[in-house]
This record gives C-alpha cells, structure tokens and sequence, in this order.
C-alpha cells in the first residue's frame, strides 16, 4: 500500500500527460488512483466504513432521488460512476494501513517532482517561449497561458489554476502533518510561491484567507514586540520584494479586483463574470422554483437545459452552452436541498474525520 500510495502522489507531478480516446483526456493519475483504490477498497466492509463515507453514500442516494420521474438513468449513470471512483477513498479507512512517516515520505518526494516540473517550464519558457513544441513531443496536454505579459505557471498540469490546487493541496498536507512528524520549512513555505506563479483567482483567495487568519491570530504583532530589529530587517525585505516585482503586484490586484467590478455590472461575460456568477446561480433557483424543485433540484448532472434556456442569449460566456463553474453550485441546482447539505457534511467530515486525514 505505501509503494502504491507512492506512485499515486508521482502521478499528480505530471496529471497532464496520458492518452485521449473517442475525445476524451485519461491523465496518468487517473490510472494510478484506479489501482490505489482498488487495493484500499478490497477490505472494506460496511462496518468499517467512516462517518464522511456514509455521508457520500446519503448524498449518492439523493443523487438518484432527484432524477426520479425526470431523466432516464442513461442521462446521470456515467457520471455517478465517476463521482464514486473520485470519492470512493472516503470508504475506507485507508489511513490505519499508512503510517504517518511513510506518508510524509511520499508527500516529500512527490511535491521535490512537481518542484521540478516547475522548473523545467520556466526551462523551457526561457528557450522555447510559451508552449514550447517539446510539450507536443512529451505528449505533455494542457496550455500554458500569458496574464499581461507575464507567463502563468502550471508545470506538466493541464492549466495553471489546477497548478494552484496542486499547491494548496500540498500547503495543507505538509502544515497538518508537521503537528505530527517535523517537516523541513522548505516544504511547509515553498508551496505558496507556487501558488503565486499560477496567478490563478481560486489561489489567490486562499492566499487572503491564510493572510487574514494569520493577522487575526495576533503572531505578527507579539513577534514585533519581542523582535524589533529582526522585524525591521523583515518588513525591508518584504518592502524590496514588492519594489521589485510592483507591476506584477498591480497586475494581480487588478484581476481580483475585476471580481468586484464584475458582481457591480452584473457581467455575465468573459471568464471572471462566468466564474463570479456561476456562484450566485443557485441563490436564484431557490428563489424562483418550486418547493419540489428546491428539495429536489433539476436531477443529478441535468442541470444543463436549465443553464441554456436562461443564458441562450449570450455570446460570449460560458453559460451559453449549459456550463457552470462551480461545483457546489451544480451540485445545488442539480440535486435540490437534499443532496447540497448531504454533500456539505461529506466535506465537513472529510475534512475533520481521522480516518480520511492525517
């Protein structure tokens, strides 16, 4: 399990290479966690299966439910398959078959590959320019994409902002197992330089996050107190940075600002309104629908014909053809009430029950 668990964290160092059949992207991570899963799931048993993974099976549940006596099972079946394949880890308690040393063992190695697909991008920026053809050549999928001049980093992942989950996911992981086993700084700090290259919005809301967390806690002003001069010496250095990289600074506050500007107009179009919007989607379907529409919801992945009839107007945004960008907000419209609460306390317990973390 710790050679298998091992490969698994390789495979999101290069998640953008693979094969495509019949249109469709199978990265190479795909196929390693289909082997995890299945060695972490032959000993599951309904008794030992953890409070997140009850949860998920009460949200499958209502995920059925909301596309009774309204779409054929051929119009959700594939992709009820899929959300069990991706989440079918919360069954198990895969954690007691992993020791904790061993985990941060091939976190640490995995995180060093993905480091180093960085920098092999900014190689490759440097000689070839923005997506280079030896992508292409390394069967490498995905683009990498330009903000203002500026290139946004992804590594070998599809596109810079999955870049940005790679680095959160690592943030979290390496700051939660520190409590256990000591973790090197480089380790617990280096991801968020990363999350800065991808310039992607979702990371950048993360970063405020930690940043306001972190002045609210009261550290930074104890440790002025304790270390004048050391503080000084910090606060310049910080200073010096932002000096140095003020344009790209500018540039980044500019499009989180663009946030607010989007939401004032009520701009629909272009990728920031599409993403901005997609979030305020379920606050008017409830508003709207009928008592059985807000338990139930449009059924479960048939939430696309209700997106298209609205936003059939428009040319140029993503809702136009059915799309949403936000997963909480599909799974709103799509499943009602009943599946947004049970897929909510799936993540709550995902994320404070032992037997799915470290």
């Amino acid at each position: 399990m710790k050679i298998l668990l091992s490969l698994f964290l390789l495979s999101i160092s290069i998640s953008a290479i693979g094969i495509e059949l019949a249109g469709i992207f199978f990265s190479v991570s795909i196929f390693s966690y289909l082997i995890f899963v299945l060695f972490s799931l032959k000993t599951v048993s309904i008794k030992s299966i953890p409070l997140p993974g009850l949860f998920l099976l009460v949200f499958m549940f209502f995920c059925v439910v909301s596309n009774l006596f309204k779409q054929p099972l051929s119009s959700y079946i594939q992709p009820l398959c899929m959300l069990f394949f991706f989440s079918s880890l919360f069954l198990s308690n895969i954690y007691k078959r992993v020791d904790t040393a061993s985990l941060g063992a091939a976190l640490r190695y995995s995180y060093c590959a993905v480091v180093i697909t960085v920098l092999l991008e900014v190689l490759f920026y440097l000689v070839y320019g923005l997506n280079p053809p030896i992508y292409s050549t390394l069967g490498i999928h995905g683009s990498s994409i330009e903000y203002y001049g500026m290139p946004r980093l992804r590594g070998f992942q599809l596109e810079p902002s999955i870049l940005s989950y790679v680095a959160i996911f690592y943030f979290l992981a390496f700051n939660r197992i520190s409590k256990i086993i000591h973790i090197p700084y480089f380790f617990t700090i280096t991801p968020i330089l990363l999350l800065v290259t991808t310039m992607a919005a979702s990371g950048f809301i993360f970063l405020f996050y930690l940043g306001f967390s972190f002045l609210s806690s009261g550290m930074p002003l104890r440790y002025i107190i304790k270390n004048p001069f050391s503080s000084f010496f910090v606060v310049s250095i910080f200073l010096a940075i932002g000096a140095y990289f003020t344009q790209h600074i500018l540039k980044i506050l500019e499009k989180m600002f663009s946030i607010y500007d989007v939401i004032q107009n009520s701009n629909l179009g272009g990728s920031v309104g599409y993403r901005v919007h997609s979030l305020f989607e379920p606050f008017e379907f409830f508003a709207n629908g009928d008592i059985f529409a807000k338990l139930t919801g449009t059924g479960f992945s048939n939430y696309s014909d209700y997106i298209y009839e609205k936003y059939k107007h428009l040319d140029y945004s993503g809702f136009a053809s059915g799309d949403l960008n936000s997963i909480l907000s599909a799974v709103a419209i799509s499943t009602g009430l009943f599946g947004l609460v049970s897929f909510l306390l799936f993540i709550y317990f995902g994320f404070r029950d032992k037997s799915v973390s470290v």
